[in-house]
């Protein structure tokens, strides 16, 4: 009854209707051709070109193109009714591409995820690093109070900790999958409270094969044009980071700030000159969502924040086009969006950086106060996003 049709996609053939639509995606679209009809008549069936099997970077996009389940996904075949999960339209963020997708999840955890129809960004395909991976977005092990020097600290005692951000040379490490809303807060943080700082975005670009260029971007970072937009950085970004990670293992800096888990590019998360150069500094905080990884181990004071999938915001992807990112999981208890991490930091040293109370407001806020935004709305930007007219 279940044919396997490669590592990701089982075909139920008695479902099947002959419609022919996953052969033509991989002929026309990506051009793999895996996929054929064998036999003639009614004993015709789908199945896979001999000596092939169902292997390229958007193999799991026929699940989605089928209209009668016949296709259905090995990593989540019938692991739930879906009656049962919390669907949420949001973004990728798994590069710059910035597709729209739709995520269900059940008790905290992703369970499904298909692409969103948006034929200005991603049509109705989604790739499978993308689709597949999406649960790394929500890390097992969670951060849910404040700890200084790996131990349980008060939240008035990390703010107290993280005062020497304030003096000295700062090293401002961006993930590039924060929302708009962080970055912009982030800007205001760093002119009123850091000062003297050098702030890059995790930025390392790959090549990519001509299949996955149909969609992919070849960055993992799916808002620097969110940062690029902001004026938080600009130029060559690959550069600057790498030229920033070699000043600090040179221990050019006096602190660090850690701003989300992929502020450090996963090869460089490995790199234990990099996290060893932090925990050397003299002041570190990390605004961190993963209680497990090597910078949440490398920063003296680390701060609970939330992963993307608990957050909403804006994005920015690389064809300059803003959109929304709706919160797909229920916040943890005990975590703070960064923004709102940012603002207790700035209250620590008397400063006020953030009026809003909520994400909404605060996205609000921005959209009002940013002349390029003019006319645009949440509930559009959620719906297809909107294309900035910038340099960016």
């Amino acid at each position: 009854k279940a044919e396997p049709l490669g590592p990701t996609v089982i075909l139920d053939g008695e479902r099947c209707i002959m419609c022919t639509r996953c052969i033509r995606f991989c002929d026309e679209v990506t051009e793999t051709g895996e996929l054929g009809m064998l036999n003639r008549g009614d004993r015709s069936v789908i199945s896979i070109n001999p000596g092939r099997e169902l292997d390229n970077p958007f193999s799991g996009t026929v699940v989605d193109l089928c209209p009668v389940g016949a296709l259905t996904h090995r990593k989540w075949r019938f692991n739930t009714r879906i009656w049962y999960t919390d669907q949420k339209e949001t973004i990728c963020p798994g590069c710059s591409t910035g597709c729209n997708v739709k995520v269900a999840a059940r008790d905290g955890k992703v369970v499904h995820v298909k692409a969103r129809l948006n034929s200005e960004v991603n049509k109705e395909w989604l790739c499978d690093e993308g689709r597949y991976g999406f649960d790394r977005f929500i890390p097992e092990a969670r951060l849910t109070e404040p700890l200084c020097k790996g131990e349980s600290a008060s939240w008035d005692d990390a703010v107290a900790a993280s005062q020497a951000l304030s003096s000295g040379k700062t090293l401002v490490l961006l993930a590039p999958d924060l929302l708009l809303e962080e970055f912009a807060v982030a800007a205001v943080f760093v002119e009123q409270v850091v000062g003297d700082a050098d702030v890059v975005v995790a930025y390392r670009e790959r090549t990519l094969t001509e299949v996955e260029a149909v969609l992919i971007s070849p960055d993992y970072a799916a808002n620097f044009r969110g940062a690029e937009f902001l004026g938080l950085v600009s130029g060559d970004l690959e550069e600057q980071y790498t030229q920033a990670l070699g000043r600090l293992e040179q221990g050019a800096y006096d602190s660090v700030l850690v701003l989300g888990d992929h502020a450090l590019c996963a090869q460089d998360q490995e790199q234990s000159a990099y996290t060893l150069a932090i925990t050397q500094a003299s002041c570190s905080v990390g605004v961190l969502s993963d209680a497990r990884s090597k910078l949440t181990q490398a920063c003296s004071v680390v701060l609970p924040a939330r992963p993307f999938l608990e957050k909403s915001g804006m994005m920015i992807n690389r064809k300059s086009r803003l959109q929304y990112a709706r919160q797909a999981i229920e916040p943890r208890r005990g975590t703070e969006p960064s923004w709102r991490i940012l603002g207790r930091l700035a209250q620590g040293v008397g400063k006020s950086i953030v009026e809003a109370r909520t994400e909404r407001d605060l996205t609000l806020s921005l959209l009002e106060a940013e002349p390029r935004f003019q006319g645009l709305r949440i509930a559009k930007i959620a719906r297809e996003g909107g294309c900035l007219h910038s340099n960016i």
